[in-house]
């Protein structure tokens, strides 16, 4: 059978319009489907509906879509103020919506049960009491050029395994809680999309088997972070930027987490660049960590890993790259330069740093440092002009071992040990630092020297005091000089 209606009023029924049953066909121009009790258009059982600038308010579902081949195509259409549900495709059913509303509405769309397809172009789910899409056990969305704004909760949801989200050019922005979140296996893709404004996360992916993959994607502004990843969630996003976030850009939380970032920029966030805790891990290539309020890169608590591959972590407002609590963090190739405090530091037992073939320079304080117990390896790495040392092991317990590195033209020291702390350099150069090449402070300090030059200091080629502990072989030290002697007190 087969309908067309213009310009009708279907108001106040059980259903305005229903269509089942392949090969049935209705189509409506600028008509109005409103107050229904169940639904303002629905198809069912193989049905299709067309529908041009037509209106569904106030009914509890605005369109239905239910069961294989089920389709509903609306074009212009406003679907606002339902009780529950704006569209709602499910069961095999699908729809396609081009310049669509979808407003006011508890949900705005929802793709429900394998086979349920939504298709939405140039559309605005925005303003829904809880989200602007939902896909859920097994339902399918595809969105282009939409907004998905301003929703109480979410911009859009997807749950459950084989639930997916695909999403080109869309903004997700000033959402309740989270502009885009994947929970319980199900999969998010978007690409070149704005999501900012969110009073949680921009991104936020949580349980076994959920991944969000992200390209060309801007996550700023948001309340907590730009991406957020827990509870074994995946998130791998590519040439994005996460700025200005209020607590950090991106978060991977919990065992089994994952975020893994491509030629990215995490820029000017409240407190954190890019981290990994409480067992999260963190892999990024090729990206740039800069003007955070505090930390560029950190990895807290034991089991935490942050690896780090030709990344840029600069001009950071304390640190550059921060391993505490046992966190780790596995560097190579990296610049880190200028931080207002340190440029990397190793806090805390079982805390560790590895640095390979990185260039440290021009930070406010120290180079490098390892204190409470942390630990930092670094080979074939250049640790230049900090302010005051290249190398700081500070307290008993934290080591530095150092291995072809050049430690050189620091404001005071290229290497320092103090309060019991340890470092061992193999085929080191500490040159033309202001002060001393290498130093020892204060009882059970060591300092180990294998094949190294510190020649061309400022003051002292190597030094020791106050019960420390000095080794020294194969050294190039240029003109010795004398012990550093406490002011009335004897050289050690």
């Amino acid at each position: 059978a087969a309908a067309h209606a213009q310009d009708c009023q279907m108001k106040r029924n059980q259903y305005g319009v229903c269509v089942a049953n392949a090969g049935s066909f209705i189509a409506l121009h600028s008509c109005s489907l409103n107050e229904n009790l169940t639904h303002g258009l629905g198809a069912s059982e193989g049905g299709c509906i067309e529908a041009l600038k037509c209106v569904m308010l106030e009914n509890q579902v605005g369109v239905v879509s239910k069961g294989t081949g089920s389709t509903v195509l609306l074009k212009r259409c406003r679907s606002n103020e339902n009780g529950r549900v704006g569209i709602g495709i499910r069961e095999g059913g699908s729809a396609e919506c081009v310049e669509c509303e979808m407003k006011r509405n508890q949900y705005g769309i929802c793709a429900l049960n394998a086979g349920a397809t939504v298709t939405l172009s140039r559309c605005d789910a925005s303003n829904n009491e809880r989200y602007g899409v939902s896909s859920s056990d097994g339902g399918l969305v595809q969105a282009v050029d939409c907004r998905l704004n301003e929703n109480q909760q979410l911009g859009i949801g997807a749950w459950h395994v084989n639930s997916k989200v695909m999403l080109l050019r869309c903004t997700l922005s000033d959402n309740g809680r989270t502009g885009l979140a994947s929970r319980v296996g199900s999969f998010i893709s978007a690409v070149n999309c704005t999501l900012k404004g969110n009073s949680q996360f921009g991104v936020y992916v949580s349980g076994d088997g959920s991944l969000v993959t992200l390209k060309g994607c801007a996550l700023s502004d948001n309340g907590l972070y730009g991406i957020g990843a827990s509870e074994s969630g995946v998130a791998e996003a590519s040439r994005c930027q996460m700025q200005r976030n209020t607590q950090a850009g991106v978060v991977s939380k919990d065992a089994g987490s994952t975020v893994t970032l491509r030629n990215c920029e995490a820029s000017d966030n409240g407190r954190i660049g890019v981290a990994a805790i409480v067992g999260g891990l963190v892999e990024a290539t090729g990206c740039i960590v800069r003007h955070n309020d505090r930390v560029g890169m950190g990895a807290w608590h034991a089991g935490s890993v942050v690896m780090l591959l030709k990344c840029d972590t600069s001009h950071n407002g304390a640190t550059g790259m921060t391993a505490i609590e046992g966190g780790v963090m596995r560097a190579v190739g990296c610049r880190i330069l200028g931080n207002m405090r340190v440029g990397v530091v190793a806090k805390d037992f079982r805390s560790r740093v590895s640095l390979s073939k990185c260039h440290v320079s021009e930070n406010k304080r120290i180079g490098v440092g390892a204190r409470g117990q942390g630990r930092v390896e670094a080979v074939d790495c250049i640790i230049v002009r900090n302010v005051q040392s290249g190398v700081v092991a500070k307290d008993v317990g934290s080591n530095v071992k150092l291995v072809r590195c050049r430690l050189s033209e620091n404001g005071r020291y290229g290497l320092s040990v103090r309060e019991g702390g340890a470092a061992e350099a193999v085929d080191c150069e500490m040159t033309l630092n202001n002060h001393t090449g290498a130093c020892a402070w204060h009882a059970k300090s060591a300092v180990s020297l294998l094949r190294c030059d510190t020649s061309r200091n400022g003051h002292h080629s190597v030094g020791g005091r106050d019960g420390a502990s000095v080794r020294v072989e194969g050294v190039h030290v240029g003109v010795l000089a004398a012990a550093l002697r406490p002011p009335g007190g004897e050289g050690a």
